[in-house]
């Protein structure tokens, strides 16, 4: 029961990363630090926690690992693109940040990825 509630809560938090995605690529590359992307940027920290935290104590069987193994991946890879941004930023605060359209794009399409293979592993589960 708890891997379905994980597997389809992770589906719902890869919209939210097409959302974040979308919104980048739109603006090319633009990341604006408002509200909704502060929102959606907490949504998915806090999801990586939950992901370490399932990844060890729920049961996956064969491909449903890839699940958290797969948000995490993305995860550790935005941090380490993220470090590397803010580390070439001016020391003053700043609302605007710029990202290369490419990872943007990156974003965008894994969120639809992962989307795709937490439906894809829900209805394995319930064949």
């Amino acid at each position: 029961m708890m891997l379905e509630i994980y597997i389809g809560l992770s589906a719902i938090i890869g919209l939210v990363v097409i959302f974040d995605g979308y919104v980048v690529v739109k603006n090319n590359g633009v990341v604006e630090t408002n509200q909704i992307i502060v929102l959606t940027t907490t949504i998915e920290f806090v999801w990586a926690i939950v992901s370490v935290f399932a990844l060890f104590t729920l049961n996956f069987q064969q491909w449903q690992i890839l699940i958290p193994v797969l948000y995490l991946t993305h995860n550790i890879i935005g941090w380490v693109y993220g470090v590397l941004l803010v580390s070439k930023l001016p020391k003053e605060p700043v609302n605007k940040v710029m990202v290369l359209l490419w990872y943007a794009k990156f974003g965008f399409n894994f969120g639809v990825v992962f989307t795709l293979a937490c439906g894809f592993i829900l209805y394995q589960m319930y064949l």
